[in-house]
C-alpha cells in the first residue's frame, strides 16, 4: 500500500523538476532595439574599462552574481596580459525571451584584441541571458557556445 502511495509522488517530483524553458523568438522591434543599444553600450565600456576600471562594468550584471565574478577574473586576466578587447560585429544575431520575462541573445561576435603592437581578430559564438529590472538590463549569465 506504501508503494501505491510513493509512486505517485515520485511521478509529481521527476515531472515537476523537468520543467524545461521554453524560449520564443523577439519580435518587438522597439525592445530589440532596446536591447541592441545595451549591448553595443556593454562592449564600449569593456573596452574602455580594459584601460581604466573594472568599476565602469558593474551597472551591467547583477551585484555579486556569477556572471559578475566571472567577467571580473577575465577583465583581470586579460589587464594582466595587456590586452583590449574590441567589438567589431555581430553575425547571425537571434534575440529570445522567456515567460520569466529573461531574454536570450545568441550570435557568433568578431572581437580585435590588442596587445601592444599586435592585433588579433577572433570569432567566438555567444549567448547573453538579460534581464530586465528597476535599474534596466543586466546581463546575468554568458553561454560560450564555441568552446
Amino acid at each position: 500500500m506504501k508503494k501505491l502511495i510513493i509512486l505517485p509522488i515520485l511521478f509529481l517530483l521527476l515531472t515537476a523538476c523537468n520543467d524545461e524553458v521554453e524560449w520564443k523568438m523577439l519580435d518587438d522591434g522597439a525592445q530589440l532595439e532596446s536591447i541592441s543599444e545595451f549591448m553595443m553600450d556593454y562592449f564600449e565600456g569593456w573596452s574602455e574599462s580594459l584601460t581604466s576600471s573594472f568599476s565602469i562594468m558593474e551597472n551591467y550584471f547583477v551585484p555579486n552574481s556569477h556572471v559578475f565574478h566571472m567577467q571580473r577574473r577575465h577583465h583581470q586576466q586579460l589587464i594582466s596580459e595587456r590586452k583590449v578587447e574590441y567589438f567589431v560585429e555581430a553575425i547571425d544575431p537571434v534575440v529570445e525571451y522567456n515567460d520569466h520575462e529573461e531574454f536570450r541573445l545568441t550570435w557568433i561576435e568578431t572581437i580585435e584584441i590588442h596587445q601592444g603592437e599586435e592585433t588579433m581578430k577572433e570569432e567566438r559564438q555567444r549567448a547573453y541571458y538579460i534581464s530586465e529590472g528597476r535599474q534596466g538590463y543586466r546581463i546575468t549569465k554568458i553561454e560560450r557556445l564555441d568552446d
